[in-house]
This record gives C-alpha cells, sequence and structure tokens, in this order.
C-alpha cells in the first residue's frame, strides 16, 4: 500500500547522509517501512553487495524493494515516465515520489496525478506528510469556522480521494440535526479539500447505514441524487466520481463505521462524535476533531507516538476487505456512483479497490 518510487542513488544518499538533510526521510523509511520501488542505476551491485544501501535498508529493517533495473528498461522506467508525465495515472494512491527534480517539475507531477511527489533539493520538513497535526476541542453551539478548523487551505493536498466512514452520517440526531446537516457537512469538506487543480479523477467514497434513515423521508436513491447535486457546489475543472454504499448491522466490520473518520491518500481525520460536525460555522456536537498526516508525529517530532500512517493504513484495508465482503453478499447492498442506484457494489470504482 504505501510505497516510495525514487531511485538507487537518492536512497543511497539517504541513507549515507552525514549532514542531517534527509533525517525525515530515513526516519520514516525505517519505522514505517513502505515499500521501496527502486530504479537501480546502470551496473548496480544491488544483489551482490551487502554493503549495497539498498540492500541494507531491505534485510536490516524487513522492508519490502520492488526493483527495477535500468540495464534491463533504459530510458524507459517508470520514474522516467512520471518524470515526464507521460502516463495518464498513478496506479497507487498511496504512492510517494523521491525524485532529482526540480521543485516546478515535482509540483506538476503532485498537481497532475494528485500524489505527492518531493523534489531531493528541498527541505524534507516542506514535505505535506511531516506537517503538524490539528486538533480542535468543539462546543456545541460554538461559533467556530466550520471544517475550516481543520482544512485550513492547502493542507490537504496533493490528494486524489476521499472515505467518509460514519455510520449516522445521514440520521435523524437529537437536537434537531437532520440528514440534511450531513450532507451539508460533505459538502463543506469537499469544497475545502478538494484540490484546485487535477489531472485525473477525484473519487469519492462514503459508508454509511441508511437503516439509520428511517426517521426522515429521504430515501437512499434521493440521497444518491443530493449526494451528487454537490458537484455543482464545488465546481472543479475535472471529473469527480461520488460513489455511496450503505452497510448495516450483520455487515463484515459494521462496528467499526461507529468510529468516524475520513481517509485520504496521506491524511486521517478522527472526530470523537460525528462527521456531521457543523451548521453554518457553529459546533452541533461536543466532541475532539484531528487531522492527522502520515508523519505528524512519530517521525520528526513526538517521536514516542505512532506514525498516524499506521492507523491510515489500517483503516483502508479494513474498508478495501468491508467492499470485497460486501461483494460476495448474498442480496442486494445499497449503492451509488454518480446518482445513478441502478448498479451494484460490483461496479464500484474507487481508486483504493483498483
Amino acid at each position: 500500500m504505501l510505497a516510495i518510487y525514487t531511485t538507487e542513488d537518492i536512497l543511497t544518499a539517504i541513507y549515507q547522509d552525514q549532514e542531517h538533510k534527509y533525517d525525515g526521510w530515513y526516519e520514516f523509511i525505517t519505522k514505517v517501512r513502505p515499500t521501496l520501488n527502486v530504479l537501480m542505476k546502470e551496473g548496480t551491485d544491488y544483489e551482490d553487495n551487502d554493503y549495497n544501501p539498498v540492500f541494507m535498508l531491505e534485510n536490516g529493517y524487513d522492508i519490502q524493494v520492488e526493483p527495477e533495473y535500468t540495464d534491463e528498461v533504459g530510458e524507459n522506467s517508470y520514474i522516467a515516465k512520471i518524470e515526464k508525465t507521460e502516463l495518464n495515472c498513478v496506479t497507487n494512491p498511496f504512492a510517494i515520489f523521491i525524485l532529482d527534480v526540480d521543485e516546478l517539475t515535482a509540483n506538476k507531477i503532485s498537481d497532475k496525478y494528485g500524489v505527492i511527489c518531493h523534489a531531493l533539493s528541498t527541505s524534507t520538513n516542506s514535505n505535506p506528510i511531516f506537517q503538524e497535526g490539528i486538533e480542535k476541542s468543539i462546543d456545541r453551539q460554538e461559533p467556530r469556522n466550520g471544517w475550516a478548523e481543520l482544512f485550513t487551505g492547502g493542507n490537504t493536498t496533493p490528494s486524489n480521494h476521499l472515505i467518509f466512514i460514519d455510520r449516522y452520517l445521514f440520521s435523524d440526531d437529537s437536537n434537531g440535526i437532520k440528514p440534511e446537516d450531513g450532507l451539508d457537512n460533505v459538502a463543506e469538506v469537499l469544497n475545502r479539500a478538494l484540490p484546485t487543480k487535477l489531472g485525473v479523477d477525484f473519487h469519492i467514497l462514503l459508508i454509511f447505514d441508511a437503516t439509520e434513515m428511517s426517521k426522515n423521508p429521504l430515501t437512499f436513491n434521493q440521497l444518491s441524487t443530493k449526494l451528487n447535486g454537490i458537484k455543482k457546489k464545488i465546481i472543479r475543472p475535472y471529473n469527480i466520481v461520488i460513489e455511496a454504499v450503505s452497510i448495516n448491522h450483520s455487515d463484515f466490520n459494521y462496528d467499526e463505521t461507529h468510529n468516524r473518520r475520513i481517509l485520504s491518500n496521506y491524511y486521517i481525520v478522527r472526530v470523537e462524535h460525528s462527521l456531521k460536525a457543523f451548521r453554518n460555522g457553529k459546533g452541533l456536537y461536543t466532541q475532539t476533531m484531528w487531522l492527522d498526516w502520515l508523519a505528524s508525529k512519530g517521525i520528526i517530532t513526538h517521536k514516542a507516538s505512532d506514525a498516524p500512517s499506521k492507523a491510515l493504513v489500517k483503516y483502508t484495508k479494513e474498508t478495501i476487505k468491508a467492499i470485497e465482503q460486501l461483494k460476495k453478499k448474498l442480496g442486494e447492498t445499497p449503492f451509488s456512483q454518480n446518482g445513478n442506484c441502478n448498479l451494484t457494489i460490483h461496479d464500484i470504482r474507487h481508486r483504493i479497490l483498483q
């Protein structure tokens, strides 16, 4: 899932760094242990030298290495195609590219594919995955800034997908909280979190329990239509795919939907009570909310903590497994794609499932 795409020369520089320029990357690689997809230099001794830095990372830290050999691919390596933005998409939404390119080229790659591309010449700490997490304690009816409390502008990009998990996202709650509050909060999150430009589709998946909507007249089909209508409020110059799935008490991992979260490529949002968090900027519940990137803690700062990447990977894998179980389920699972309810869960397109 989490994977770094880079070259043997760059990993060697990170491993042998004596000036502490790349400490963050070294700590991230050795603690988080993402898969290393490495373009090996011509004539590499990776397979023959126990002191080759890639070999030492692989064996010293039990990190999976996927080598690509320049001797075999020449100028047609995967990284070369990424640097030239020749590919239509990046198949792994959790890819992190560390490349020997200028910052402008790195930003161009990030903007096109919605994935992190880091120019080695720039400061490690400037990379989004290392930015500080945000924690806010919200009181009910307290005047706040809505989802701008967490999404501060630019702190949610690059990205190319979101997953909302909250079984009560569109339920009636006490104190006059309605399904429309769920719709309004989804719309605000999307408006604040989606990038202004992107060269691929942006995928959104909402997982909730439609049986909890029984107190109101809104049907799953009507809700799906309203969800698709959100696109008109958050105009973007790229295609947005919105998919909704209803699960119930008998479905796999149902209990996990009580833990309200928003998952993206590189960050995770957690809330104590509900993703229906605000109305007109004011808190609808008394709750604490968090936004953390992969390495907001546990790597450069707060080193005694687990890196948030652990939770993001865990919950994303659980989501994938839950969807796969729904595909095997007897009977229909309420599912819609861009407002179309005449599809089945087998038609789901979200990029984490590709």
